[in-house]
């Protein structure tokens, strides 16, 4: 059985992540990590912008030299060898959700609720037909690209080979994956996955969940989403029929 010296959490917005990451801090202290070998930012103190991509040269020193066993955050699969975060043999974990219902959940809670592009309190149907068809690209297949490194900006047209890349990351080089839908079943799949140094004991909490009004997307809107998202539609297909075989 492979050795597993660290965990990584990547957290793809929207698929569940803000109760992973309270699970994953629990977890770290009941198995006895202190607080400065776990990265988790909005939990332990951490402020919610300290994303490893958001982390000065500084921060980063300090990251590596605190030698991190446990990271939960907002990174890109790889990360821990694009930033030589001295974090050695990963277990990388993710959870993947049904692609339209995570694309309406993103515009939801970080447009019309918080106000990204200037869009609070903006109902998905009210949108100009070119910031909508914007919104779609910048947002979607953001579940291969999470787990499918690269350096190109949100908003690249991801390809079959992006596509066979991210498919074979999630199948051989994570040691697990979950399914937003299937949270509960998610959990005892990863109890018995996870590295023998992080037992896994409790249930998930429930957090961050959307409170902006929702209303009936239109027809035309979802069919636009599921016609850019459609990389992100096989990548999750092809998930849901690799937990069943877990």
């Amino acid at each position: 059985m492979k050795q597993f010296d660290s965990f990584i959490f990547t957290h793809i917005p929207k698929s569940g992540g803000t109760s992973f990451r309270e699970f994953f801090y629990v977890a770290g202290l009941q198995n006895n990590l202190k607080q400065a070998e776990m990265h988790v930012p909005g939990v332990g103190g951490i402020p919610n912008n300290k994303n490893i991509s958001q982390l000065s040269e500084e921060e980063l020193i300090q990251f590596r030299n605190n030698k991190v066993k446990l990271l939960a955050d907002h990174s890109r699969f790889n990360v821990h060898a694009r930033h030589f975060l001295n974090m050695y043999n990963p277990f990388y974990f993710t959870t993947l959700r049904e692609p339209v219902s995570r694309f309406i959940s993103h515009y939801n809670f970080f447009h019309k609720q918080l106000g990204y592009h200037d869009l609070k309190g903006v109902d998905i149907n009210d949108l100009p037909v070119d910031k909508l068809d914007e919104l779609i690209k910048r947002l979607s297949n953001l579940q291969i690209i999470y787990c499918l490194y690269t350096p190109k900006p949100r908003g690249w047209e991801i390809d079959e080979a992006g596509f066979a890349q991210a498919k074979f990351n999630l199948e051989k080089v994570y040691g697990s994956f979950g399914i937003l839908e299937q949270a509960e079943r998610s959990v005892e799949v990863l109890k018995n996955a996870a590295p023998k140094w992080l037992v896994i004991k409790d249930t998930l909490p429930e957090k961050n969940k959307n409170i902006a009004p929702k209303s009936e997307v239109s027809p035309a809107i979802i069919e636009k989403i599921k016609e850019k998202n459609y990389y992100d539609l096989k990548l999750y297909d092809f998930a849901l029929e690799l937990f069943e075989k877990f």
